[in-house]
């Protein structure tokens, strides 16, 4: 589970201020949970697929497939994303994020 965290803090880290600065740009705050989860990790993974694609052969001497990493990077940051859901949905009114 070491490795797993390990690759995901670098998507992480890009996935939340990306996603801040699109819903800066939609103008809603009750998006960032979608954005979070879909367009904010779709491009972090690809950010980091380009940027530190050597880093790669780390996990491939480990026995990590890129699928693998993905798919567990992925359902790491669907749970977070339902929590964001749940925090901003169910713990703040909605209308006072409005701009």
């Amino acid at each position: 589970m070491r490795i797993y965290w390990h690759f995901y803090k670098t998507i992480l880290f890009i996935n939340i201020f990306l996603s801040i600065a699109l819903v800066l740009l939609l103008g809603n705050i009750s998006f960032y949970a979608s954005m979070f989860a879909t367009v904010g990790y779709l491009v972090s993974v690809g950010i980091v697929r380009f940027f530190e694609n050597n880093t790669m052969y780390l996990y491939y001497n480990l026995g990590y497939s890129r699928f693998r990493l993905q798919l567990v990077a992925f359902l790491l940051n669907l749970s977070v994303a339902i929590i964001i859901y749940f925090l901003v949905h169910y713990l703040f009114d909605e209308q006072t994020f409005m701009y």
